[in-house]
């Protein structure tokens, strides 16, 4: 050491003040950013898999849901006790059941068709588009043969339809057993031909990486959909399906874990999916991630190297310089978190750290988008979710309105049935127009004086009603049949065709800057318990009865859709006035984006 010139000492004394330094921080720096970057890519891969997962269920319970509607249906019942040589009452039940069948496959029309099977060797098939064979034995059919032995639902995995003229689908069979409720055992099956487009449309919606992909596997046949699609070589794929999807039960939800398959890493999510049985797999590839690494440990080495060539003209505030903003970087990402993302403030630079900084905030950009997607998804799903209420048309009344129609032909009163026929389309048209759900408040009213007009023909006497709408509230955006089933309960419960003094009144005002819209009646009052109830569940008390919400759902469903749309903005009130009948009082704050 004392042999060596100054200029060695110096430059040995600069290696240690300036490399170490470098090189410590840069470990460090690389582990913190491989756990920054794993964690945050783990929880995207996360939240990729649950709205995935929701897709799925969400699709696979309204088809359970529109099934087990059509299973309860009462020609339904009655067609399976019919034998299999009485094709007449066979011909006369299917008419009746068709327009289930046909509405359920124009709601959803993923659903290639619907078959019927049961016990006594009937079968009927549906479909707007195909044509179905019955040259094939479906309890001889290598597919279709597992349905007659099933007392619980089943996703069938994917195959080919034999039984079309017309061509062959690729779908998912989704059997629903019927229970005949005479003898309380299933003795039919309903099979929803779901088409496998729609599984990879869903699957395919959300990106995990050029190699990543969404999977689903039946833990029963040990299927993988798709099969075409395999993220590395089948054997080791098919290894790591045995060792850690098959083995996992089916109450299961995996966090997004690192794994590694053969000489490749994976972030690895496990989703089990209840009502088809099946699991949902995720694979996203870590080789960004590794890359990223990679050319980091690269780009430490080239500074540290330059810094050992220039070491001995160096001064240690410019290397403090140099290293600041990297410490910029490191405090940056601690502090980064959902919901705060701290971006690095760059200078004018073309060096390596500056592609490093820019390189990051990229990623915060991209972290940010993502956190958005995520919020605009989950408005998107309250929106599906105030148009699926929407949806719910009570279809009694159009019934009741055709038998009506019907009562008034044939006593040859054809202008009767006109203006029925007329108002009903009125009607139609107001429901399924192409609107978002909205419509101004003078069409809602409108709407009203059309169910009016259709029941005073049903009921032979009109209803004495007064409607006051202030002007400035007559093209105010409201939610479309908002009001009309608080009229309609009105009637059906508080007015006899017997009552003379009976008085309907309907008034829409600007008060205090809030919409306020009055339904008030004098006829009989609103029975105590039904208040007591439907006050509970307006104020957000739990209510478990559930013969009450069979019989109120209109009123349920209206509130339900108006605290989606308006939340905080929106009060609804519904009292019994001392001097008799019942008052219905909505508010809708003006000042909080009404409509």
């Amino acid at each position: 050491m004392r042999q060596m010139k100054l200029k060695t000492k110096i430059f040995l004394v600069l290696i240690a003040f300036s490399i170490l330094p470098v090189l410590l921080t840069s470990t460090g720096l690389l582990s913190i950013m491989f756990r920054a970057s794993t964690g945050y890519s783990g929880l995207i891969t996360d939240y990729l898999s649950q709205f995935v997962a929701s897709d799925i269920e969400r699709f696979t319970d309204q088809i359970n849901q529109s099934l087990e509607k059509i299973s309860v249906d009462y020609s339904l019942q009655q067609y399976i006790d019919v034998p299999l040589e009485n094709t007449t009452d066979q011909a006369y039940y299917l008419l009746a059941i068709r327009p289930l069948t046909e509405y359920f496959l124009r709601t959803n029309p993923d659903v290639a068709s619907v078959l019927y099977l049961d016990q006594l060797g009937k079968m009927d098939e549906e479909s707007l588009s195909r044509s179905g064979y019955w040259g094939i034995d479906f309890k001889s059919d290598s597919v279709y043969k597992q349905v007659f032995l099933q007392n619980e639902k089943l996703m069938i995995p994917p195959h080919l339809t034999q039984y079309n003229l017309s061509g062959r689908d690729d779908v998912f069979s989704y059997v629903f057993p019927v229970a005949n409720m005479k003898s309380r055992q299933n003795q039919a099956w309903l099979v929803a031909e779901i088409q496998t487009s729609r599984f990879m449309q869903i699957l395919h919606q959300y990106s995990t990486g050029d190699k990543g992909i969404f999977f689903l596997y039946d833990p029963k046949s040990k299927t993988v959909f798709p099969n075409d699609k395999y993220p590395l070589p089948q054997r080791q794929f098919e290894e790591f399906i045995q060792a850690n999807v098959s083995t996992a039960g089916l109450e299961e939800r995996t966090s997004a874990q690192v794994v590694k398959i053969g000489q490749s890493s994976f972030e690895f999510t496990l989703t089990s999916l209840p009502t088809m049985g099946w699991k949902l797999v995720c694979l996203a590839p870590m080789e960004e991630i590794s890359h990223g690494l990679q050319y980091s440990r690269i780009l430490i080495w080239l500074i540290s190297f330059i810094s050992l060539l220039i070491a001995w003209t160096m001064a240690y505030p410019f290397m403090s310089r140099l290293l600041r903003p990297l410490t910029l970087l490191r405090r940056a990402m601690i502090r980064t978190r959902p919901g705060s993302y701290q971006k690095v403030t760059l200078s004018t630079g073309r060096d390596e750290i500056s592609y490093v900084l820019e390189t990051y905030n990229h990623m915060i950009d991209d972290l940010k988008l993502k956190e958005e997607e995520i919020t605009e998804s989950r408005m998107r799903e309250k929106e599906k979710e105030v148009l699926q209420l929407q949806a719910q048309v009570n279809p009694h009344f159009f019934f009741n309105v055709l038998e009506t129609m019907s009562s008034f032909a044939a006593k040859n009163q054809g202008d009767a049935v006109a203006a029925m026929i007329k108002s009903i389309g009125r009607m139609m048209r107001y429901n399924i127009r192409q609107d978002g759900g909205w419509a101004a408040l003078h069409e809602e009213i409108k709407y009203i004086g059309e169910f009016l007009d259709i029941h005073s023909y049903r009921m032979g006497k009109k209803v004495p009603t007064t409607i006051v709408v202030d002007k400035a509230v007559e093209n105010v955006p409201i939610l479309k049949l908002s009001i009309q089933p608080f009229v309609e309960n009105a009637l059906k419960y508080a007015w006899h065709p017997e009552d003379e003094q009976f008085r309907l009144k309907i008034q829409c005002k600007l008060q205090d800057s809030q919409l306020h819209v009055l339904i008030v009646n004098n006829g009989m009052p609103m029975p105590e318990e039904v208040l007591r109830i439907l006050r509970e569940t307006i104020s957000g008390q739990a209510t478990d009865n559930p013969d009450f919400f069979r019989g109120h759902i209109g009123i349920i469903n209206v509130y339900r859709r108006l605290s989606l749309a308006y939340g905080q903005a929106f009060q609804l009130t519904i009292s019994a006035p001392p001097e008799g009948g019942t008052e219905v009082n909505i508010r809708i704050d003006f000042t909080n984006n009404v409509g």
